[in-house]
């Protein structure tokens, strides 16, 4: 009888607590395909969710790992999404003025539908017009977590690539702290070629397993298909692995601008999307707002390639690539095409610096593209040492109220947009040889993070220190308290007694003064 009773109540409980309707999917933006904002703008988001949720119910916040920030949903409409191929919702937010320009995960929330978080996809940008410089890495073939050779590859025969070595590269691209990082393609190796492959469970994980590797990264990075990723047409099992791996990263081919420079992200092997990448890019080469187009995708065929998207009228400025494992010159004219090696080696990755003009862009790398100079190796034997690293004089753990970082710079270039974060005990800071891009507490306000930018001079040693100062603001509220402790009048001087002896005298004025 007791099993009847708790069927019964079971039947009870199910007729009157209403169904909570189904999950959330965001869909745009990811961790490989990036949403870049300035502070007060707004993007898009796309989410996969049922039609029938109420408007008003969505909100979303942007968070790193100290804070969160909330966002404003301007409007939330359900439309088409993924290239207009299905119906999802298109949410329009706002950023706040206030954010720092970190690489944020994505929170949205319905107010019935629960919620999802897209990790690292939102990077915000203090001015898109600003000089930057970006990192591209292709071919990394990565099929396993760990090295067994110097250089990072995980195989003795097929020098595929690890996640581990991926890991060596973190602290160094962090610190370089390029605009994003650009990887076009044979990321992983899923096929070998038409007829073998991994299989679907080991596919799945490999994804899985460089997702986890990229989690890492304070950095963009966008993440383009080649053919051992996602196959040719004729692979085996090709339309069921796409299908999956676009449940594992997501959208396969997309586009961005930061202001007046685009990026499209094209893919190589296959034309699925590629209708769409043609109208998109044919509607930011007729925008005359538009400057600077830099096409990404995994290898070139030529004017005439079957997937090609930029020709001869209506030519893009830069096209990078990989494939052929080397550093190459594919095409000069109508536009420049690059190739920059294979990631299987040491991470090797190009450097490319784009400068705003009055009338545009410059890109200096695009004219003349050096190797060893332009394109190098991210750490030596082992993941030591890194080609930049730096070393704090104190802990960076939110318990110090000075501290310094010192930073080598092995490589043949310049870094000025260099990125060190400063964890600080509560209060207002200052830097020597860096800029304060952000400063905010967190942890409760009981700590402050300060973001500064270091210009990280090539082969040589920079370092840049930091330490609390007192406003005047701050010498005036002590002022007022000082005096007002110590007229007995008004306070019985209790609150001033910092040396706890009877008396408020000098002796607490300095006690009190070593807190500032």
């Amino acid at each position: 009888m007791t099993f009847f009773r708790y069927i019964i109540l079971f039947l009870i409980i199910a007729a009157v607590t209403p169904l909570a309707e189904a999950a959330i999917d965001i869909w745009v933006p990811r961790p490989h395909n990036t949403a870049f904002m300035q502070p007060e703008g707004t993007f898009v988001a796309e989410v996969r969710a049922l039609s029938s949720l109420n408007a008003n119910g969505w909100s979303a916040s942007l968070n790193n790992d100290l804070l969160a920030w909330p966002c404003t949903v301007l409007s939330a409409v359900y439309s088409t999404i993924h290239h207009n191929t299905e119906s999802g919702w298109r949410l329009t937010i706002s950023v706040s003025a206030n954010i720092p320009p970190e690489l944020m995960d994505l929170n949205i929330t319905h107010t019935t539908a629960g919620s999802d978080i897209a990790n690292r996809s939102v990077n915000i940008v203090s001015d898109f017009e600003s000089d930057f410089y970006i990192l591209h890495t292709s071919d990394q073939h990565v099929t396993a977590f760990s090295a067994i050779a110097a250089n990072g590859n995980s195989h003795p025969t097929y020098k595929n690539g690890s996640t581990e070595s991926m890991g060596w590269a973190v602290p160094v691209i962090n610190l370089i702290n390029p605009r994003f990082v650009v990887y076009t393609g044979d990321n992983l190796v899923i096929y070998y070629d038409a007829s073998s492959w991994s299989g679907m469970t080991e596919a799945r994980n490999r994804c899985r397993m460089y997702l986890t590797a990229l989690s890492q990264y304070k950095v963009p990075t966008l993440v383009t298909t080649g053919n051992h990723d996602i196959g040719f047409s004729d692979y085996v099992s090709v339309n069921e692995w796409r299908n999956a791996y676009e449940e594992e990263f997501g959208q396969r081919s997309f586009s961005f601008n930061m202001g007046s420079f685009y990026v499209l992200t094209n893919e190589w092997s296959s034309n699925e999307f590629l209708n769409w990448a043609k109208n998109d890019y044919a509607a930011a080469y007729a925008n005359q707002n538009i400057k600077y187009r830099l096409i990404t995708q995994h290898y070139y065929d030529g004017l005439s390639g079957w997937t090609t998207v930029a020709g001869s009228s209506n030519p893009c400025n830069l096209t990078l690539v990989g494939h052929n494992h080397a550093v190459r010159t594919l095409q000069t004219t109508p536009y420049l095409v690059y190739s920059s090696g294979t990631g299987q080696d040491y991470q090797r990755s190009g450097f490319y610096d784009f400068r705003r003009t009055q009338t545009g862009w410059n890109c200096m790398q695009a004219s003349s593209h050096v190797n060893n100079i332009d394109v190098f190796r991210l750490f030596g034997d082992w993941g030591n040492p890194g080609k930049v690293r730096s070393t704090f004089a104190f802990a960076n753990n939110g318990t110090e109220i000075s501290n310094t970082a010192e930073i080598i710079n092995d490589l043949p270039q310049d870094f000025y947009n260099g990125r060190v974060r400063f964890l600080m005990k509560k209060g207002n800071y200052r830097l020597i040889g860096g800029d304060i891009e952000a400063q905010y507490d967190y942890a409760g306000g009981t700590k402050t993070a300060v973001v500064a930018k270091v210009n990280i001079r090539k082969n040589t040693t920079s370092s840049v220190s930091i330490e609390k100062y007192v406003s005047l603001e701050d010498l005036s509220d002590f002022a007022s308290w000082w005096l007002y402790s110590n007229c007995v009048s008004y306070n019985d001087c209790d609150g001033a007694d910092l040396y706890k002896d009877g008396t408020v005298n000098f002796i607490d004025f300095g006690d009190f003064a070593a807190q500032w």
